[in-house]
């Protein structure tokens, strides 16, 4: 509970204060590190395989290589290097934690199922009721307002809107998927479109998108993951078509109805037409301030900083001094500035190889929630690279922790007893 539902809570709280009260306190910094950190000792001290620990040494190591890099160039000051120790420890916030659950439940025993089950579907609930608190009132817009005053899109008093995407992908997958078990049409049917409103309420064309490509991923892999599945068949075909129907007149008629989604559906448009084209406009403008972030990097960092990054405080300065962006909003890019390219394999290699022993327990049919997780692992990796704010989430990073720990160990549990 600590680890996985306090978080999220505590990025409201944060929210609320920072951006309703003006009062620049670092509430949210103040509970994840010590967190972290714990996570860090506790890791050290009960791992009697020692296999963790020397993973997490190695981490360490690497993280705090570009500090090393900066002391030899004599120009950080003690801020900075704190600073950027606490932003990298953010960055490998999910192998650290990843490590200290496994580490966790070698000396006590999973919850059943159905804890779990509880527990997202009260965050997805929670998130979704944030979202429409924020129309009354409760929360700040996603997209700002417009000149006459109208919400773009709610978010809560989550401050990172591209954050609270993988948050909602997260949860809305495990909701999906017990949607799914209860092999309902009619829940099926209000699944989606609870889905999908909560993602136009928010307005995020990520949340949208994200929704729509997990609710129907999860569909046919549950379906190739009990067998029934060879090609799609006319039942397949027919529920494919009627909900992509449904979903597209739902989504006409209430932008035509609704005042609080009309502004979006303006909004959508008129950044579409600015974009010229769809990668641009998916993208909200990425590509350019990736392009002028990568110039930088090849032009201005020296070769110990390609390898090993400036760290946050540097990085930021850099690309400021150099750039009119302080980063991209890509995940791979800025933590290819700040970590390295060392920096950047490691804690992709390490997302990429837990999402593929995820994978695995899906196609050894070990456990049936590796489906849901499988989705929502390959969107969020994609995600980051394309809009940020994923890998170094401190909502995110910590339930996809338990969920994979929480599928692996059980997974290699049911096969022990079979």
């Amino acid at each position: 509970m600590v680890f996985i539902v306090i978080p999220y809570f505590i990025d409201q709280i944060n929210g609320f204060v920072n951006l309703v009260l003006n009062r620049d306190l670092p509430i949210s910094k103040a509970y994840k590190t010590p967190m972290l950190l714990f996570a860090i000792i506790y890791t050290f001290l009960f791992d009697k395989t020692r296999r963790y620990s020397i993973m997490l040494i190695i981490l360490l190591l690497l993280m705090s290589a570009s500090t090393v890099v900066n002391i030899y160039d004599q120009y950080p000051q003690f801020d900075d290097l704190a600073s950027d120790l606490g932003y990298m420890l953010k960055i490998f916030s999910f192998p650290v934690l990843y490590f200290f659950f496994a580490v966790f439940h070698t000396r006590n025993p999973f919850p059943e199922e159905q804890f779990v089950r509880k527990i997202f579907l009260f965050l997805f609930g929670a998130f979704g009721v944030a979202i429409l608190l924020s129309y009354m009132g409760f929360g700040i817009p996603f997209y700002g307002t417009t000149r006459e005053g109208e919400s773009i899109g709610q978010q809560g008093y989550f401050i990172s809107g591209n954050e609270i995407s993988g948050m909602y992908l997260l949860y809305a997958s495990v909701f999906y998927y017990y949607v799914f078990k209860s092999e309902s049409i009619i829940n099926m049917f209000l699944g989606l479109a609870v889905g999908i409103g909560v993602g136009m309420l928010m307005g995020s064309k990520t949340a949208i998108g994200s929704s729509i490509i997990c609710f129907f991923g999860i569909y046919f892999l549950l379906k190739m993951y009990r067998r029934k599945i060879g090609v799609i068949n006319k039942v397949d075909a027919s529920i494919l078509v009627t909900f992509t129907g449904i979903m597209f007149l739902g989504v006409i008629f209430i932008s035509q109805i609704s005042e609080i989604i009309q502004p979006v559906i303006r909004h959508f448009t008129y950044r579409y037409n600015v974009s010229g084209d769809v990668v641009r406009f998916l993208t909200s403008g990425r590509l350019e301030r990736a392009e002028g972030v990568l110039n930088n990097f090849i032009n201005n960092y020296s070769f110990g900083h390609m390898l090993f990054g400036e760290g946050y405080t540097m990085s930021k300065t850099l690309q400021i001094a150099n750039w009119r962006y302080s980063n991209s909003e890509m995940d791979i890019i800025d933590i290819m500035c700040i970590a390295g390219i060392f920096g950047v394999t490691i804690i992709y290699s390490f997302w990429t190889y837990i999402f593929l022993k995820i994978y695995q327990v899906f196609r050894n049919r070990s456990h049936e929630l590796a489906v849901p997780l499988t989705i929502a692992f390959a969107i969020l990796i994609i995600n980051s690279v394309l809009s940020g704010h994923i890998i170094y989430s401190g909502v995110v990073t910590p339930n996809l922790a338990y969920l994979s720990v929480f599928i692996l160990k059980q997974s290699h549990h049911s096969r022990n007893e079979g």
